[in-house]
């Protein structure tokens, strides 16, 4: 009974670690890379990038489920750290603004409908 049991919890893990998840590449028009990430079962997941045209990062942050969730870093042209979201479920709790020399310049703090308050 017990190697049965074995058996059973390990096709589970087994199975359930096996959900495909797909690395995707998004291109602009002239080939340059727009962004890329994983899509699991057709919802972007995990951490995904974006990028300018001309090659530097714009954003980089994680989606769970298709929905935005976790930290976000936004960058300038230039590749400079511009602004910082914090994501809880699609709804945005915090926003930081940054100088030219990243040190924060301003913070807002948000109360979205999914944190209690």
């Amino acid at each position: 009974m017990y190697k049965v049991h074995r058996v059973l919890l390990s096709l589970f893990f087994l199975s359930s670690s096996l959900i495909a998840q797909e690395k995707r590449t998004f291109y602009y028009d002239d080939g340059i890379i727009e962004s890329k990430g994983y899509f699991i079962e057709n919802k972007k997941e995990g951490v995904w990038e974006y990028y300018y045209k001309n090659g530097k990062i714009k954003e980089k942050g994680t989606y769970k489920l298709g929905i935005k969730d976790g930290p976000w870093v936004h960058h300038t042209k230039e590749g400079k750290r511009d602004y910082y979201i914090e994501y809880i479920q699609g709804d945005k709790i915090l926003q930081r603004w940054y100088n030219h020399k990243n040190n924060v310049r301003y913070f807002v703090r948000y109360q979205p409908d999914s944190v209690p308050n």
